[in-house]
């Protein structure tokens, strides 16, 4: 999983920028130029991504509270997708969305490192000290790389478990690509980790962590 003839399936980071300013303008994130030009200097430095399942993102906190910046990035999203030809399917509520270990004092811009690889023994639900979880960064990462949604199959890509975006009653969204068809969907995670239930879909799926670079 994760390789696809040794091509690097995810969005040059060198591109970010331009993406992140046209979000910023089109969908009113609110970032300021400074933080923009901090972005810019970082992403110049950054080294050539050579890993499928470590890609280089963006942990991106416009202005506004969790259920705006969930809507804003959602018809990101939409618009994205779109422009491949692609229609996404969600059953999330964005009014129902929190984040954990997340920074949502925004507005806030940086570059993260996901680590998308599969744990030992299946799917990992515990993350170092030294890393968080993905919450909205995962649908930030998906806009910036809309072609890579269509991949998450658990096949080329794993399913990704957005576990830094829960609701109140800990179900968690997933994003993931069912018959050619881009969704995001609600399951169940509890404090114990997934439902082992569901052992055959949790073996194709990934919670992913994120460092900041």
């Amino acid at each position: 999983m994760g390789k696809k003839d040794a091509e690097l399936l995810w969005t040059n980071p060198q591109v970010f920028p331009e993406l992140i300013e046209y979000a910023n303008f089109y969908y009113g994130m609110g970032l300021s130029d400074q933080k923009i030009d901090g972005f810019k200097r970082t992403v110049e430095k950054l080294e050539p991504e050579t890993d499928n399942l470590s890609p280089i993102s963006v942990s991106l906190m416009g202005k506004g509270d969790i259920a705006s910046n969930w809507n804003k990035q959602y018809a990101w999203l939409q618009d994205r997708m779109s422009e491949i030809g692609h229609e996404v399917y969600s059953c999330i509520y964005a009014e129902e969305i929190e984040l954990k270990a997340q920074n949502t004092q925004g507005p806030s811009l940086e570059v993260v490192r996901f680590n998308l690889k599969q744990s030992e023994g299946g799917v990992s639900y515990r993350a170092p000290k030294q890393l968080r979880w993905a919450g909205l960064e995962v649908m930030t990462m998906l806009c910036l790389s809309p072609q890579c949604f269509t991949l998450l199959n658990g096949k080329v890509l794993p399913m990704i478990c957005a576990n830094g975006a829960r609701f109140a009653t800990a179900f968690v969204p997933i994003f993931l690509c069912e018959n050619g068809e881009p969704h995001i969907q609600a399951r169940w995670v509890n404090h114990n980790g997934p439902d082992k239930s569901e052992s055959g879909f949790w073996s194709r799926t990934q919670i992913p962590t994120i460092a900041t670079i």
